[in-house]
Order: C-alpha cells, then sequence, then structure tokens
C-alpha cells in the first residue's frame, strides 16, 4: 500500500504516518523487506523534494536486498542526485540503468530513465545533448502512441527555450501538453506566465492556490508563492514575502536542492540589498557560498 501510494504520489493516505508504524517493527524485517523500506522512505522523500532524504535512503536501500530491485531504486537514484547537481553521478548511474533495462527488454523505464539524462544536460545547458536525448525517446513515443513520455518530452523542451528566454515558445510548448501531473506542470506554466506578465497570470496563482496547493509539496507551493510575492511586493502582507524566503532557504538547504538554493539566496540578497541592510546582505552571500555545490549562472527567473 505504501509503495504503491509513494510510486503514484498520491495524498489520500497519510504516508508519514504508515512509515512510522513500520519502523516500530522494522528489526522485524527480512533483509528485502527492509530494502523496500528504504525505497519506500526515499520515494516518499523525493515526492517531498527533499533531495537529500531520497538519496540516503536509495543510497541504503541498495546495500541490502533483493538486487533486481536495483535497476528501479538506481533510476530514482539519478532524480535525486541531480537535483543535488551530483550529474556526474546521475549520468553513470542513468546509463547503467538503461542497459539493464534494455536487456531485460523493460524499454518504458529505459526511456524514463534517458529523459533523466536529457534533464542533467538541460540543467548544465547542453541543450544540444538534452536534444538528442529527447528525440530520441520522441521516435519511440511516437510509435507506440506513448502520450505520457511524449508530454514529459515537451516539459523538458519547454524547460530548454525558458532558458533561453524565449518565453512565448515556451507557453506554447506547455500548452501542447495533454495529461501530466499537477506537480510537473503548474511550476513552469506559472513561471512562464510571469516572465511575460500575462494577463491571466493572477487567475493562474488564484487557480493554484485555491485548488492545488495540496498537489504540490511545501517547496513546490513555496517557491510559486515567493516569486508571486517578489514580482508583485504590493500583495505582501506583514513581512509575508521576507518570512517565505526564509522558510524556503531553510528547505532548499536541508533538501540540498541546489537550484532554488541558488535563487532563493540570490532573492534574499537583493531584498536586503534594496533594504540598504548591507551587512545582512553580505551575510546571506557568505552563508550562501557554503551551501552552493556548482555555480550554474543562468537562473533564467531571476535575471528575468
Amino acid at each position: 500500500n505504501c509503495l504503491f501510494h509513494t510510486l503514484t504520489d498520491t495524498r489520500n493516505m497519510d504516508v508519514d504516518a504508515c512509515i512510522n508504524e513500520y519502523n516500530s517493527v522494522i528489526d522485524f524485517f527480512s533483509e528485502t523487506q527492509k530494502q523496500l523500506f528504504d525505497f519506500i522512505k526515499g520515494l516518499n522523500a523525493l515526492n517531498k523534494n527533499y533531495y537529500k532524504d531520497a538519496s540516503d535512503n536509495f543510497e541504503a536501500a541498495l546495500q541490502k536486498g533483493d538486487r533486481k530491485l536495483d535497476v528501479l531504486i538506481k533510476e530514482y537514484l539519478v532524480e535525486s542526485y541531480m537535483k543535488q547537481y551530483k550529474f556526474t553521478d546521475s549520468v553513470r548511474i542513468a546509463e547503467n540503468a538503461i542497459a539493464e533495462y534494455e536487456d531485460r527488454a523493460l524499454y518504458l523505464r529505459a526511456m524514463n530513465t534517458r529523459l533523466s539524462i536529457a534533464r542533467v544536460y538541460t540543467t548544465i545547458l547542453k541543450h544540444k545533448e538534452a536534444f538528442e536525448q529527447v528525440e530520441y525517446v520522441e521516435s519511440f513515443s511516437k510509435q507506440f502512441n506513448l502520450d505520457i513520455l511524449m508530454d514529459q518530452c515537451r516539459i523538458i523542451r519547454s524547460e530548454i527555450h525558458f532558458l533561453r528566454k524565449e518565453y512565448k515558445h515556451t507557453l506554447k510548448i506547455l500548452r501542447s501538453v495533454k495529461d501530466i501531473k499537477s506537480k510537473y506542470i503548474l511550476y513552469p506554466m506559472f513561471r512562464t506566465l510571469l516572465m511575460i506578465k500575462h494577463e491571466g497570470l493572477n487567475a493562474y496563482y488564484k487557480m493554484i492556490v485555491d485548488t492545488k496547493q495540496d498537489q504540490l509539496s511545501e517547496v513546490g507551493f513555496l517557491i510559486i508563492k515567493v516569486l508571486m510575492l517578489w514580482k508583485n511586493p504590493e500583495m505582501d502582507e506583514d513581512d509575508d514575502y521576507i518570512n517565505s524566503l526564509h522558510k524556503l532557504a531553510e528547505l532548499s538547504v536541508k533538501a540540498n536542492y541546489q537550484e532554488f538554493v541558488g535563487l532563493t539566496y540570490n532573492l534574499l540578497i537583493i531584498y536586503y540589498r534594496e533594504k540598504r541592510k548591507y551587512k545582512k546582505a553580505l551575510e546571506i552571500a557568505d552563508e550562501f557560498l557554503l551551501h552552493k555545490r556548482i555555480h550554474i549562472s543562468y537562473f533564467a527567473v531571476y535575471h528575468g
């Protein structure tokens, strides 16, 4: 039951409470059960964007149990490493997983993993290599009418055009997405509407707050809220912006979510400079240096 709800990221079950109950009887588990339990804890953390906790649990799962399950664990480990900017490890593990999936004729999972490599290349701005991976998966998807894979390819293509600041083209691609979970489409669509100052931005934000907030992780919702308040300071009430920004920075550091570490700390520095609190801005900058893993200077939302 726990495995199903974490794999599908459905929110109609208290997975945390279930995990806590299992923790009290973990000593009675077989090695395979312990492996599965670590995998579930990793998936639960991944769904919350807690990438450090996720990778810690996936790594623990790989040290025990049934070796046949390892390749599935590695598939998710790739994502948690990528968000922590562990790019070399991500690509190496992904390539090994693809080879094993193809040996087992599990081609759909192999294609999913190829898209993970495409996301790595997108993040490090190797767009040509990212497009090559996406085009490979698109060819496979069209052959077998796999709309879910095609939608993931569209999301990655939209990310590349967003990073190039081609916002209108980004929006066009996002609007062609047919059916994908809210947590994958909401942030890309929101930030694109934000950057082009679209007339529908306020309505879209209200829709997220009113109907989609429970489908997002705390980190996922906070980034949307912070960016909305940043671009619309008149909406800020009782220092809601700076409090939310500090909370997002705290969660991003805990999760080792490197993209949001960079984005939030840059916004904090800007905030304190604008308030002429230069000592505080310098303290934030020094703290940022301790937490950033690799400097990637795109931060397209920030620079926009």
